[in-house]
């Protein structure tokens, strides 16, 4: 099936192309300022949190208001999606995340609410294609502003979003959870790697500078006179690197060429 969006070529026959607005609704988050976060009390999400804190779902609080701030803040539903509605970088503008935090949560200013309605959509996978690299162009080209950039409710509303059938969303999830948990692992194992190195080459510094050598690998030896060896060296007997032969005592009186000649004992 052919579609006017150019970045997405041709979708499955069963698949939709659909604008973001027909499948939910929006709204416009408000509340206070950093001044009102306390260390405990009642959940919620700023915007800046989501460049910071947040992937493609929110699912710790990271800060917290008193009960008396919380009438000035909008209430946050889980399944609902948090936008960025300002930044500093068109690129990542309209940042969004799913939030699974439950009720009560709350949510503040400089954000845009968008909560799934339609029963064709499943959050996760609306989550991943609006974080996806063709939809965060997208959404930097509908952004206004030049030192402080913004991205409106009506600009997001025109999104397209590609439809699987609700099933085939949900495998694809599934698929990209999976993978990218996998490729979190190689990453974390490559990292404990580049830690090892690092340790090494400070230690190896360490004792060039007080010893003036390059240190060598060493084993545990096998022989009673020496403690360890370097990793490099091998323990042969001797016969397999020289021939050996009895020997015999020589005369201590021998004539050679004529003249006598007396070995020192």
């Amino acid at each position: 099936m052919s579609t006017p969006e150019s970045w997405l070529g041709q979708i499955p026959g069963d698949w939709q192309l659909r604008r973001l607005s027909t499948l939910g609704t929006f709204a416009k988050g408000s509340g206070g300022s950093k001044e009102d976060n306390r260390d405990k009390g009642l959940p919620v999400v700023r915007y800046g949190e989501l460049y910071t804190r947040f992937d493609k779902v929110i699912a710790e609080a990271h800060s917290f208001i008193g009960e008396d701030a919380a009438p000035r803040y909008t209430r946050l539903h889980r399944g609902t999606i948090v936008f960025a509605g300002s930044g500093e970088d068109p690129e990542d503008i309209g940042k969004s995340a799913l939030s699974l935090l439950e009720d009560p949560v709350f949510v503040g200013g400089d954000t845009v609410l968008f909560t799934p309605t339609s029963g064709e959509v499943d959050g996760v996978y609306l989550a991943y294609v609006l974080e996806s690299r063709p939809l965060k162009a997208l959404k930097a080209i509908r952004a206004t502003g030049f030192t402080v950039v913004h991205i409106s409710a009506g600009k997001l509303k025109t999104l397209p979003i590609p439809l699987p059938p609700l099933a085939e969303q949900r495998a694809i999830v599934e698929s990209l959870v999976r993978e990218t948990a996998r490729i979190d692992e190689l990453v974390a194992e490559q990292q404990c790697l580049i830690d090892l190195l690092r340790e090494r080459r400070v230690a190896l510094r360490a004792h060039v500078a007080l010893h003036g050598t390059v240190p060598t690998d060493e084993v545990e030896s096998a022989l009673p006179w020496a403690r360890s060896l370097p990793a490099d060296w091998r323990v042969v007997p001797l016969t397999s690197v020289a021939q050996l032969e009895s020997g015999h005592t020589p005369s201590r009186v021998e004539k050679t060429g004529g003249a006598t000649a007396i070995s020192r004992g």
